[in-house]
């Protein structure tokens, strides 16, 4: 259902919401949306949300130091996963 509704509303909206997107500013978008996530954080975990999220923040950064790619901090998720723990 979603799939026909999507390929219904593509070519009737699609380049107008491309032009409207194409006028954002990057740097205000990306600050909305640091903001959200962070108020997000602290409405449904408080502060130890917010601390959390500065924490993985810190982490994904980590691989810029390095020069490597963010890519490699995966295996945090898939080998707990993978280990059934």
């Amino acid at each position: 259902m979603a799939a026909a509704v999507g390929f219904v509303l593509v070519p009737l909206v699609g380049d107008h919401f491309l032009r409207v997107v194409g006028r954002i500013d990057n740097r205000r978008l990306c600050v909305g949306v640091a903001f959200l996530v962070t108020a997000l954080s602290w409405l449904l975990a408080g502060w130890f949300g917010v601390v959390v999220l500065v924490g993985c923040a810190l982490v994904g950064l980590v691989p810029l130091a390095f020069g490597s790619q963010r890519v490699h901090l995966m295996g945090v998720l898939f080998v707990p996963l993978a280990l059934g723990l």
